[in-house]
């Protein structure tokens, strides 16, 4: 059974989530409601949406102001289909090459703090961008309602194998008590183990069968790497429930 986190002292049930977990499933509930919305009243809401995002755009960004005034678009009036179907897909050459004239200068305060996130260049194109608080925000409640739909038992084992960002806890293993964040904002959950990418196919493989867990997060070219083991080598996980996979395509052999 879920077992929600509860903020309040003694109060476990209805639980009272933190103001954190309270934005979270605030943002869930409307996700969850507004996906059985009929087309034209989604659509309505997604281009309301759509002029307050390209009109700040426009007032703080060159690149885009051009970019949408060619289209048509001016913030004085509201965002139409064909002006929206006129903008050019952004390609991942352009970002390199505008590179920082794409970043606001004035993000709203309700936005910040800002933090840049970067690709690792798998495709030969690394490029750079800029998140905020409200984009991380977002990618929580997308990252906890991709848990909800697949049905995770939060209480069980969770184990990822994937790169350590922080260099002063590469090179090993780490063990936590629960699932962290976005997760630990809303549910009590079991362990989550993380091992470097970096470890030996092999190593990885042991590391697996003495972690027991019910589920594994990594990337598709590993766990096919990890696939080939365990059948090469007549080897089983039977708590094994479910394999997440990110950063890069997932190729339907590996599927």
């Amino acid at each position: 059974m879920t077992q929600f986190l509860s903020h309040l002292p003694h109060i476990l049930w209805p639980a009272a989530p933190s103001p954190a977990g309270a934005q979270l499933l605030a943002l869930l509930f409307q996700l969850q409601d507004s996906q059985w919305w009929p087309a034209n009243k989604l659509e309505a809401g997604q281009f309301r949406q759509l002029h307050g995002l390209l009109a700040h755009a426009w007032e703080t960004i060159p690149f885009y102001r051009d970019r949408l005034t060619a289209a048509g678009f001016h913030p004085d009036h509201p965002l139409k289909r064909k002006q929206w179907q006129r903008l050019p897909i952004l390609t991942r050459s352009e970002v390199q090459a505008a590179g920082e004239a794409l970043f606001c200068p004035r993000p709203p305060d309700t936005h910040l703090p800002l933090h840049r996130i970067s690709t690792s260049g798998s495709t030969g194109k690394p490029i750079t961008v800029q998140g905020t608080a409200v984009t991380q925000q977002f990618r929580s409640a997308f990252g906890l309602r991709d848990h909800l739909w697949q049905q995770r038992d939060f209480g069980a084992k969770l184990a990822a194998i994937r790169g350590i960002h922080d260099p002063a806890k590469q090179g090993g293993h780490q063990r936590h008590p629960s699932w962290a964040l976005p997760v630990a904002f809303v549910f009590a959950s079991g362990p989550a183990s993380l091992l470097e990418i970096t470890a030996p196919i092999a190593t990885q493989a042991d590391w697996l069968l003495r972690e027991a867990p019910a589920y594994l997060l990594t990337y598709p070219t590993n766990a096919l790497a990890l696939a080939e083991h365990f059948l090469g080598h007549g080897l089983s996980l039977p708590s094994l429930r479910q394999v997440q996979t990110i950063g890069e395509s997932l190729p339907d052999n590996l599927r």
